[in-house]
C-alpha cells in the first residue's frame, strides 16, 4: 500500500517541486514493541534473516538519506528497512 501511495503522490506533483518516497520499517525495538516481544521474540526473529530487531536510529538513517541530496534522483520509491523480513 505504501508503494501505491508514494507512486500516486509523485504523479500528482511536478517532479521538480517535490520528491515523494516512503520507508517501510520492519520490527523495530521501541517501547511500543517491547511488551509483545517478551512473548513472541523467538517466533518473530525466526522470520527475520538478520535475527534481530532494528533500531529507531537505523530507520532514521534511511529517512535522512532519502531526504538528502544523495537521493536527489529518487522519487516515487518505497525503501524497505526490515532486516530482510520482506524478502524472506
Amino acid at each position: 500500500m505504501s508503494d501505491q501511495f508514494s507512486n500516486a503522490q509523485q504523479i500528482r506533483k511536478p517532479p521538480a517541486v517535490s520528491r515523494v518516497n516512503c520507508v517501510n520499517p520492519g520490527y523495530v525495538a521501541t517501547p511500543m514493541t517491547e511488551e509483545v516481544m517478551k512473548t513472541r521474540l523467538d517466533e518473530v526473529m525466526a522470520k527475520v534473516p538478520m535475527h534481530r530487531m532494528g533500531t529507531p536510529e537505523e530507520i532514521a538513517e534511511a529517512v535522512v538519506w532519502m531526504c538528502s541530496d544523495k537521493a536527489s534522483f529518487m522519487t516515487g520509491a518505497s525503501h524497505v528497512v526490515d532486516g530482510g523480513y520482506y524478502a524472506a
